[in-house]
């Protein structure tokens, strides 16, 4: 498509609902809400002891179940592609940084969104993608009603450009889009936008579930921080640090946006809410911390591959903290089963642990 100034947003339309005796009717299943940060520390959030504040995160963890041993790949798309197949790299096969038409996972992959949208569900994308910009491998292709958001690695946050050719990457499904603002804040703007359509009814009549991906492109570099908090981390005096610890608390600000909206509307106790980081900090920018951890993304000792998660879903998972063993190709196939959304029957090294988060046991699992 071709570059178009921003338009008010249309309600996407949601996919007909399908039941079956094995799943639950779709008005009884949970909404789906997966927060990604980009480059995230270990030890840059506020309950691993961070200076850096990020209240909306610590208290998912607070309030929900903090998930200990969640790992990760060490750098973001076979991360991404693990968290949307549940399947290992060696399964789905990608391995390299998908920048170009025809590079990115391979089309022939099925999502388990696509999953959650023949069960019913309203499926949407807000962020990061950077599993292929070409044609077949957008999110729009891969079982997503709605997309939002950029298809490489990286984006300017103010400018929406890519920093390594200067092209504009800020897509509304197909048409590249102008629009002013910082990036976490627009896709606060988006989530909650969608959802208040959600919550009106604004889907063919109908009020599906919905499954929301929103990913962050914070705290991945450029390092930009919205003018206040750049002003609030030292500013001109500690440019390198402040530029990343306002761009992380910016992005925790505007989750504190899109977790109000469903407060707003009285879907929180509805809702499964999710968040994690894609792999490890990047400690030799000398703005993350990863500590006590060894290492940093690309390398895989933990600092590359152990990441901050958190699941909450209020009334029905205790608060506490998890120490089972979980990783990114799990989290989707635990959600599928918290949802009583049927996967389809392809080789995955994901496996549900949902007994495990509900009853608080350690399980174990095959090795991987």
């Amino acid at each position: 498509g071709g570059r178009v100034a921003s338009k008010p947003r249309e309600a996407p339309v949601a996919r007909e609902v399908v039941s079956s005796s094995s799943q639950a009717t779709s008005s009884a299943r949970p909404n789906i809400l997966v927060i990604v940060a980009d480059d995230l520390g270990w030890a840059d959030v506020g309950y691993h002891g961070s200076e850096i504040a990020t209240p909306s995160i610590d208290a998912l963890a607070r309030e929900g179940v903090e998930l200990d041993r969640m790992y990760a790949y060490p750098i973001c798309s076979q991360t991404r592609a693990a968290l949307l197949t549940g399947r290992s790299s060696e399964q789905h096969g990608l391995t390299g940084n998908p920048d170009g038409p025809g590079t990115g996972l391979d089309t022939g992959e099925r999502l388990i969104v696509e999953d959650f949208a023949d069960a019913g569900y309203a499926t949407w994308m807000i962020g990061k993608w950077h599993l292929g910009p070409g044609q077949g491998e957008r999110p729009e292709d891969r079982g997503f009603d709605h997309f939002y958001g950029i298809t490489h690695g990286a984006t300017h946050s103010f400018e929406h450009t890519r920093p390594d050719t200067g092209e504009l990457d800020w897509w509304r499904n197909r048409e590249l889009v102008e629009e002013d603002g910082y990036s976490s804040d627009l896709f606060a703007r988006e989530a909650v936008q969608l959802i208040g359509a959600h919550s009106q009814g604004d889907f063919g009549g109908t009020r599906p579930p919905f499954f929301l991906l929103l990913s962050f492109n914070a705290v991945h570099g450029p390092h930009l921080a919205p003018e206040d908090l750049f002003e609030k981390y030292g500013g001109r005096q500690n440019r390198k640090h402040a530029n990343y610890a306002g761009m992380l608390e910016g992005m925790d600000r505007a989750i504190a946006r899109v977790l109000s909206c469903l407060d707003d509307h009285g879907l929180r106790r509805d809702t499964i809410v999710c968040f994690l980081g894609d792999n490890g900090g990047q400690v030799s920018r000398g703005v993350a911390n990863n500590l006590p951890l060894r290492g940093e993304k690309g390398q895989t000792w933990e600092g590359g591959v152990r990441v901050p998660a958190a699941i909450q879903w209020p009334g029905r998972l205790e608060a506490g903290k998890s120490e089972q063993f979980l990783t990114v190709f799990d989290l989707l196939p635990t959600l599928a089963e918290a949802a009583g959304v049927t996967m389809s029957p392809l080789e995955r090294a994901g496996m549900s642990l949902w007994e495990s988060l509900g009853s608080g046991k350690t399980l174990s699992r095959p090795v991987i």
